[in-house]
């Protein structure tokens, strides 16, 4: 089993078998990945499930006259559970990764995997060599744009989804390392405070914080998207992705292409 199921209760873990039973019927998945809360580690019971999968278009598609790479969106209510599935073409991911989309990186190498093809294996050592400084403004991006989506009383959870783009990609600028998991994070660079919200957010995702506790974590965002500007001058990643590693890249998913399908 791949590390992505264990992190589903019995119910959630059916509702999302289903939806990729019907998904995989009308696509090659590559990967999919367990994103959202659960992918970061602070699911409540009633967290959203989401899906962000990678997969491999048919080549003859891409090449009509009207191509159609099989991009995918589609959302489920199951009595309240709620699951998102999202997915786009190896070829889209890769471009985008080049550009710096850390959304597609996170698909194509984060470690939550539901689904995963062998042939992903030969695909991640070329990723890490093209990862860049462009992905900075992608998670400064993000991050800024889930804390607008903030209520007045936001819930731990929400808080997190807002706090963990500007960890996440502050940890990847300092290191060159994608981490998601909230907790892997604070244990690389201590944030007061993260793993309680953190066990809030699974124990209780619809309460709630205290005004208190929003003004304190409102703080905490500001630090944590200074960290991230702060690590961008000094990050061992290249400001843009080595030319040599791009042909690789390119190679590869030409080869894909021949052998998928």
């Amino acid at each position: 089993m791949t590390p992505g199921w264990a992190e589903l209760e019995p119910r959630p873990r059916a509702v999302a078998t289903a939806e990729l039973a019907r998904r995989s019927a009308e696509r090659r998945h590559l990967v999919v990945q367990l994103a959202g809360a659960h992918g970061g580690g602070y699911a409540g019971a009633r967290s959203p499930i989401v899906l962000d999968a990678i997969h491999v278009a048919p080549t003859a598609a891409l090449l009509a006259l009207a191509p159609d790479d099989g991009a995918c969106e589609h959302a489920v209510d199951d009595d309240g559970l709620t699951l998102r599935y999202q997915s786009h073409d190896v070829g889209t991911a890769l471009r985008g990764i080049l550009r710096g989309h850390g959304g597609y990186l996170e698909a194509m190498l984060a470690a939550r995997t539901l689904v995963e093809d062998a042939r992903l294996g030969g695909v991640r050592p070329l990723l890490d060599a093209v990862t860049s400084r462009l992905l900075a403004r992608h998670y400064a991006g993000v991050a800024v744009a889930q804390r607008r989506l903030l209520a007045p009383t936001p819930t731990a959870e929400a808080v997190l989804d807002a706090l963990r783009p500007a960890l996440t990609g502050a940890h990847l600028l300092a290191t060159g390392e994608l981490v998601v998991d909230v907790a892997a994070l604070v244990e690389a660079t201590p944030l007061d405070g993260v793993d309680d919200l953190a066990a809030r957010a699974r124990a209780d995702d619809a309460a709630p914080l205290a005004a208190a506790e929003v003004e304190r974590w409102h703080r905490d965002l500001d630090s944590a998207r200074r960290r991230l500007e702060e690590a961008l001058p000094t990050s061992p990643l290249p400001a843009v992705p080595v030319p040599a590693a791009v042909a690789e890249l390119d190679r590869w998913l030409i080869e894909l292409r021949r052998t998928a399908w």
